[in-house]
């Protein structure tokens, strides 16, 4: 996953970006004043469940996922990210197993 494969725009201040992956999952990634370290040029990663058209926001519980993606046990964004930062949990995020019952 590279991060030109996200479909970016614009907000008032920053800027939003949001990719699905074939497992049923996708993150938001953003970047603005309101965001986890935008005011730093930095950028928040939301751990997302279902489609564009309908997601929602989710933390990890299974235990083996958990050791792919530590930063979502207990809450659902991760910020303060530099790009390559960004896309190193994007790909990790697209390798999560959703056959469990709880990711």
């Amino acid at each position: 996953m590279k991060l030109y494969e996200i479909k970016w725009e614009p907000t008032f201040d920053g800027i939003v970006g949001d990719i699905f992956f074939e497992n049923g999952l996708g993150a938001s990634v953003v970047c603005r004043s309101a965001s986890y370290g935008g005011e730093k040029g930095l950028f928040e990663v939301a751990l997302l469940r279902g489609t564009r058209e309908n997601s929602d926001l989710i933390n990890l519980t299974d235990e083996d996922n958990l050791k792919i993606c530590p930063e979502f046990r207990r809450d659902e964004v991760d910020g303060w990210l530099p790009l390559k930062k960004v896309e190193d949990l994007l790909n990790r995020i697209e390798r999560l197993d959703t056959k469990h019952p709880s990711v």
